[in-house]
């Protein structure tokens, strides 16, 4: 009896896959980053691709000017969530 054995290696991964190799899925547990890449009026958030992840986290009350300081772009923004809470972000 032969044995079906594909061996792959790199300088970071040996793989041997015989056979008998079980195969289980692995799935990383959902990841969120901490503060949002970037802010998106409504009519975008209808166009994005199906189960793409979207968080609404309130309206957009003021968004100030981008300015530079210290040579960095900073921007001010005014947020209310569904609780009516009102919310000031310094977005560097």
């Amino acid at each position: 009896m032969t044995a079906n054995i594909l061996f792959y290696k790199t300088s970071l991964l040996e793989l041997t896959l015989a056979t008998r190799t079980v195969v289980e899925p692995f799935h990383l547990p959902i990841q969120f980053p901490p503060y949002p890449k970037h802010l998106m009026p409504f009519h975008e958030v209808l166009q994005q691709p199906h189960k793409r992840f979207i968080d609404v986290i309130g309206i957009v009350i003021h968004l100030a000017p981008l300015e530079h300081i210290g040579g960095r772009p900073y921007r001010e923004a005014i947020l209310m969530d569904s609780r009516s809470l009102i919310y000031n972000y310094n977005l560097f």
